[in-house]
């Protein structure tokens, strides 16, 4: 399962089994290689990084260490920026809250009492 692999790499795209209707696809639009980076943070997948090149054979093992740690960067970035993204959305929440309670008290307060009687 694609899912639970931390790397996948392909030198020959047209004649991967693995994926064969994508690999075939591919290499009718001229991409031979392929190296996909499962994006994630504990166990939630959050993305991939997916390089292509039009030459077989194109990433070593050298080229996918690499890019293993590059791939770990831009998991972090990208589950900061999410946290940074629902930071922001809390507070624009609380202070569109505040501003309705405000109304609501100025509302109350400014309308005249019923005397029963």
């Amino acid at each position: 399962m694609i899912a639970a692999q931390l790397v996948n790499r392909s030198g020959d795209l047209a004649a991967e089994d693995r994926w064969p209707l994508f690999g075939t696809e591919a290499a009718d639009y001229g991409v031979s290689s392929m190296l996909c980076y499962r994006l994630f943070v504990s166990d939630r997948t959050m993305g991939s990084l997916n390089l292509y090149s039009s030459r077989a054979d194109a990433f070593s093992v050298q080229t996918e260490q690499e890019g293993q740690l590059f791939a770990t960067h831009a998991a972090i970035a990208l589950i900061g920026a999410q946290r940074q993204a629902q930071l922001t959305a809390t507070i624009e929440h609380r202070d569109a809250i505040a501003m309705a309670k405000a109304s609501s008290w100025h509302i109350t307060a400014s309308t005249p009492q019923r005397r029963s009687g």
